[in-house]
């Protein structure tokens, strides 16, 4: 079950006016109100560093377990730098510069290929994709519960391209304490369908990489992961590594490796 107490999408979430931040026209994310609604609390807020450098970035996750979270790879390891995440701290219910819950990121896993691409090369979000091992069950205290990966059918072709779609992520704002939850619905898919990718046109901007591009087929149904954000191209489409079975079954594999005795 994907709740331990199964709920609708909350309905008091609100529109924020126009940003200049819109990729498609005015920007249409509604802020989450209630954050801790149990629709939301699965949703982390990821904030990390890489080796080398001061810089500070941000990007979302979604737990898949009690201390495991579904996330981008390139949130996890940086094609520049050549090297994986410095420190990092997964974050729930974040709201006004603070979170519900947190815990420090101790371990994550990533496709094999994807620290051999070329930072420019269109081909490396074909692995872009990974699981963070967080600390301690925190988050998952707090949230109550966890989407089951396992209980999840992969879309063929067919089905994907007529589903309707929605993102939720923390996009980065001037200010880490100006950072809330925002969602959107995406019209019936309109975009390319490939093997391990699929374009969409849902307003995203930074630090919503490695959100959840999921569907809910009505209002009490569990969600189903079409794909997870990885990049945005202003004014034309965003990218999903797309969930398929051969990638159910590598996350179901680094779940098991990262859940291991001895982790």
């Amino acid at each position: 079950m994907w709740f331990r107490k199964r709920s609708s999408p909350p309905a008091d979430v609100h529109k924020r006016g126009p940003q200049l931040e819109s990729i498609f026209g005015e920007d249409d994310r509604r802020i989450v109100g209630d954050i801790a609604h149990p629709f939301w609390r699965p949703f982390c807020l990821l904030k990390f560093g890489f080796p080398g450098s001061n810089a500070t970035f941000i990007g979302t996750g979604v737990l898949i377990g009690p201390r495991l979270i579904l996330t981008a790879a390139h949130n996890l390891y940086s094609l520049d730098a050549r090297a994986g995440i410095a420190a990092a701290t997964a974050m729930a219910g974040f709201q006004d510069g603070q979170p519900s819950a947190e815990a420090a990121i101790i371990n994550w896993k990533i496709h094999s290929d994807y620290p051999s691409q070329h930072p420019a090369d269109p081909d490396r979000y074909r692995y872009d994709f990974g699981v963070a091992l967080v600390e301690s069950d925190a988050l998952f205290e707090w949230a109550g519960a966890a989407w089951s990966i396992g209980a999840m059918t992969p879309f063929a072709d067919k089905a994907l391209a007529k589903k309707r779609l929605l993102i939720a992520g923390y996009p980065a704002a001037d200010k880490l304490e100006d950072t809330r939850l925002k969602w959107s619905y995406g019209s019936p898919l309109s975009g390319q369908i490939r093997e391990t990718l699929f374009t969409y046109r849902i307003d995203t901007t930074g630090g919503q990489s490695g959100a959840p591009v999921f569907h809910l087929e009505t209002d009490t149904s569990p969600p189903v992961i079409a794909g997870i954000h990885v990049s945005g191209f202003e004014g034309q489409h965003n990218i999903a590594r797309r969930f398929t079975q051969k990638a159910k079954t590598s996350i179901e594999g680094w779940c098991q490796q990262l859940s291991s005795p001895g982790v």
